[in-house]
Formats: C-alpha cells, sequence, structure tokens
C-alpha cells in the first residue's frame, strides 16, 4: 500500500518495506509533539503556546537523549500576540463577508460549525472560523471589499 504521507508532503507514490516511513519518523509536530505528521496537519486542539525557554525549542525526545534539562530564559520580541503569526497563517476576508464566502472558507479549511440547526447564521460562521483560527494559529485580517 502506497504511504500517504509520501504522497501528502512529497508528492511520491512510495510503498515502503519493514523500516516504515523515513519520512514519517523525521517529521515533529511541534503542537503535540508526536512524530509522523506536521503541525499545520495536527489535529490536537492544544493551541500554540509561545516559547519561555530555549530548550522548548527542542524536541523532548533529542532533549530526554541528550539529557538537556537547563532553563535558558528566552523573550520573544512581539509585543502584540498577532505579530507573533507568520503571514503565511494570515487569512483575509472582506470586512462584511457573504454567507457563501464564508461558507466557501469553512469548507477550503474543513470547518465544522458545531451551532447547526437547519441553515447555521452567519454569526455562527464566524465563531466557527475565529475559534478554529485561535486553537490552529492562524490570524483571521478584514479587508476592505473592493
Amino acid at each position: 500500500m502506497a504511504c500517504n504521507l509520501c504522497l501528502t508532503y512529497l508528492g511520491k507514490t512510495v510503498t515502503h518495506g519493514d523500516g516504515g516511513c523515513e519520512f514519517g519518523a523525521s517529521t515533529l509536530c511541534r503542537r503535540c509533539h508526536v512524530r509522523g505528521h506536521l503541525t499545520r496537519d495536527c489535529s490536537a486542539a492544544a493551541p500554540y503556546e509561545i516559547p519561555t525557554t530555549l530548550e522548548e525549542l527542542i524536541p523532548a525526545d533529542i532533549r530526554l537523549k541528550y539529557g538537556i534539562s537547563t532553563h535558558t530564559v528566552f523573550k520573544p520580541k512581539f509585543a502584540d500576540p498577532e505579530d507573533r503569526i507568520p503571514d503565511i497563517n494570515r487569512i483575509e476576508i472582506t470586512a462584511d463577508p457573504s454567507y457563501a464566502d464564508l461558507g466557501a472558507i469553512l469548507e477550503m479549511y474543513k470547518i465544522k460549525v458545531t451551532d447547526k440547526v437547519t441553515k447555521e447564521p452567519t454569526a455562527a460562521r464566524m465563531d466557527a472560523l475565529h475559534k478554529w483560527a485561535t486553537s490552529h494559529g492562524y490570524r483571521i485580517v478584514m479587508v476592505a471589499s473592493t
């Protein structure tokens, strides 16, 4: 059977032997600290936290392997928490988005609206988008409609 990780991330159809996927073993999620997927694909609900020590930037298994137990204080240079989110994690939407526009964004990021009755209102879609963006390290930017 073809490896889903290699197909998704490398664009190659590869069948691995007994050794398993080398790419999966080399990737480490910075949110849940589990190998086998990237942070952008993590389904864990844990929000991203700003590291407070330099050692937190080193994967846990490496710290254990080499016995790293120091705690060097690390202070980020960001005054506003929104500034720490890179532009690649920015979702731009119009200042007054339509119901269909929000639906397209929710579908693109596979976000589910939990407050569904029959047809959820635009406010419920916006709330779901903001909740998802906060938990996944994205920033919602409202831009003027053109």
